[in-house]
Parts: structure tokens; sequence; C-alpha cells
């Protein structure tokens, strides 16, 4: 299926977000003052191009240079128009456009998990060749609530739930995602009222895809009266719970763990024996992940199998997220 460019859905300045708006929600994420370049995802789709738009008015009066990035994963036979189209867009407003080709085998299966790790380092690729330290993308409070209902039924503990946040940092980019309070809705009559088109991907509408069928269940949320913005909010609390439990975690981290830079972890496990569970179990989690080198942590069952077991003492070795786990005298 094709990809369709919407030129101009709706003509209405009611309800938009205004340039001060805008600024204020960059402003929010802290783009640090002497910041010359930086960069924005832009797929084609409505929250990408508003936030290319909003961008490039924003860039413009503080003579920050833009430029807009295009992952084509090559998933589509219109991925390349698409692409192409967005460089049009891109080029009536003076911004400087690349795009990024997804190359190589796909997989037969995960495919949009799979997309999203090649989008990702795609991206990233491009910021640390390019000397481009700040990467901005145009995740929506829609967005937010779709990754909170889906880590909520995949059992996540607090930081899966935390949703993502408005600052990250990944091998030395800072990625911002200065839309997440703001709603599709909005995003689309923004568009509108600045006579701006986007691209509407099928692969939005196709029931396959996991991220669907959890855009259906809030569709049907709303109709009972529980809105985005309040399951979004929901993830805002995680975050801010997850804020907190990540400054304890650094607290109890500089008493009992040691890094090495071979690429293996020391906890004194004597220092851990007054901690709450809870904040123990996540410097466990953090040290696999840290070792590991993976994204994640391992699920909380895996993760709650291996407490138990720190627990009864004695010396032992087992394996979990990609780590050998040695207890030692303690």
């Amino acid at each position: 299926m094709n990809g369709t460019a919407v030129p101009n859905a709706r003509k209405t300045n009611d309800f938009i977000v205004t340039h001060g708006q805008f600024s204020r929600l960059v402003e929010e994420a802290g783009v640090p003052e002497d910041t010359s370049t930086i960069a924005v995802a832009v797929s084609g789709g409505p929250d990408s191009m508003a936030l290319l738009t909003m961008l490039a008015e924003w860039a413009g009066k503080r003579g920050v240079r833009l430029n807009a990035l295009t992952v084509d994963h090559g998933l589509r036979p219109a991925s390349a128009w698409e692409a192409a189209q967005v460089s049009v867009w891109c080029g009536k407003l003076g911004v400087a456009h690349s795009i990024l080709p997804w190359l190589g085998e796909k997989p037969g299966s995960g495919i949009q998990e799979a997309a999203r790790k090649a989008r990702y380092r795609l991206l990233k690729g491009w910021c640390i060749a390019n000397g481009c330290e700040v990467l901005f993308l145009g995740h929506t409070m829609n967005d937010q609530a779709e990754t909170f209902l889906m880590r909520m039924s995949r059992g996540s503990g607090v930081d899966g739930l935390a949703g993502m946040p408005l600052v990250s940092f990944s091998d030395g980019v800072r990625v911002i995602r200065p839309l997440l309070s703001l709603s599709k809705e909005l995003l689309k009559a923004t568009l509108s009222g600045r006579s701006v088109g986007w691209i509407e991907d099928p692969s939005n509408a196709d029931s396959r895809f996991s991220r669907v069928a959890i855009r259906r269940q809030l569709d049907r949320l709303e109709r009972t009266g529980i809105s985005i913005a309040s399951v979004a909010g929901a993830a805002r609390v995680f975050g801010q719970l997850r804020a907190d439990a990540e400054t304890d975690l650094r607290n109890l981290a500089d008493q009992c763990a040691v890094v090495h830079p071979t690429g293996l972890a020391d906890i004194h496990t004597a220092e851990l024996q007054d901690a709450p569970e809870e904040l123990k179990a996540n410097l466990i989690s953090a040290m696999l992940t840290l070792i590991g080198g993976r994204n994640y942590g391992p699920r909380r069952r895996r993760l709650g199998r291996l407490m138990d077991r720190l627990d009864t003492g004695g010396d032992w070795t087992g394996t979990l997220a990609g780590c050998v786990i040695s207890l030692r005298k303690g």
C-alpha cells in the first residue's frame, strides 16, 4: 500500500500551536545556548511535519542550522517517493534534507521493532558523523499513551511505565521530544492552519501490528470517558517516580557498586542489606543492562528469580541478560 499525501485536510486557525507555545516547549528541554546545528527526524507524517515546520521557524529566529533526516526503510514501494516528497517540503522551508536508507536484508518477523532500531541507529549515526549533538523527534501525547498501555500489558515496572522522556542521551546525542504534551489532532490542525501537507502511512491502520491494536484500545477508552491525555498523564507520574528512583539508585550505586573498564562490575552485597527490595532489584537490573550491553533490563519475573537466589546466599554462578553472575563470599 502507498502512503497518501494530504495537501490541506482542513483550513482553520482555531486551536493551533503558536510559535510562542512551541518555543516554551523547546526551552523546557534545555537546548544548550551554544548549539549551532540541530537535526530533526521527519517521516512525512503529521507529527514530524508539524515538528519540522515549527522547528524551522524556531531555528531561523535563533540562527541555528536545522537538518531534516528521513529514514527510508524500503518496506513499502512508496517509501522512496515519500522520502522525496519530504525533501520537496523541506526545500520550501529552506531546510537541508538527507535521506538515510535502511540497507540489507529485512527480518521476516518483528519488523516494526527491527525498523525502530534501524531508524535510531541511522539517525544517531548521522548526528555523530556530522557533529550534531541535538536530535528532535516528533513523538506526541498519543504515542506516549500507546507506549504506556503497551508496556503495562507486558507487566513493565516503573521504568517502562514512565514512557518516553522529554530529554534523553544516547551515544553523546541529546534526544528531545518536545511534542509529548500535544495531541496528534492538535498538530494536524496546526498544519492545516499553516496550509502544510503531510503523508498518511497505511501501516498505521494495519491490524497485524500490536501498536495499532493498542491505538484502537485507546479509541475505546476515549468513548468510555478515559482520555488519551489522562493515560499520558499517568506516564508522566511514573516519569517523576522514575526520576526520584534514579536519584536513589545513583546514591546506592555510589555506596556498593564498582564498574571496571574491563567490562565487569563488583557489587558488595553487604551494603545492600538495608536498602528497600525494589531499589536493590533496580540496581542489579541496571548493572545487568550496563554490563550486558542491552537497551533494557531483564523481565521482572526473571529478575525476581535472580533476587530470590541472591538472598539465599552461598557461592553461586548463573546467567541473565547476557551476563555471567557470580556470588562469592557475599
